[in-house]
């Protein structure tokens, strides 16, 4: 949306019913693939589609999940299942938790690397199409120069 309204697709004043807001912007065609916005939309949907990792418990009950279903009976339904499954995880000790907690260990550490990967990305390609201290100084309207490092 705001890069929508950077673009000049406005938003419609009150009492302007006859015709909707960025009526040009809407018939215009979507920014090719190699434009700023269309980086950032990218981006912005693989964040969306980096999932978390699944934690120990679920690793453990992907594991066990069939024998806790033979145990209870075929006609168990999901609740007796989850809560069966809780209480047989608050039974396991530490040292069979341990390889469940490890891999949920190692795979956070990769998601969170991959998603601050990802959003660095996107921050880059933000700041390249607009620099924030020049957004700043549009945003207040100011007719101040932006000052060099060295002459401060």
């Amino acid at each position: 949306r705001l890069l929508r309204l950077a673009a000049g697709g406005g938003l419609r004043k009150f009492g302007a019913a006859a015709e909707p807001a960025g009526a040009e912007a809407a018939s215009a065609q979507p920014p090719p693939p190699n434009s700023a916005e269309g980086e950032v939309l990218g981006l912005e949907a693989k964040l969306v589609g980096v999932k978390r990792p699944k934690t120990a418990y679920f690793l453990w009950l992907e594991e066990n999940r069939a024998a806790i279903v033979r145990e209870l009976g075929p006609g168990s339904s999901v609740c007796d299942v989850g809560k069966r499954a809780g209480q047989l995880w608050k039974a396991v000790s530490e040292k069979q938790r341990h390889p469940y907690e490890e891999r949920f260990r190692e795979a956070k550490q990769d998601h969170d690397q991959e998603r601050k990967q990802l959003l660095d990305q996107k921050a880059a390609v933000c700041e390249a199409a607009d620099p924030l201290v020049q957004r700043q100084y549009r945003q207040l309207a100011c007719d101040m120069e932006v000052l060099e490092p060295s002459s401060q």
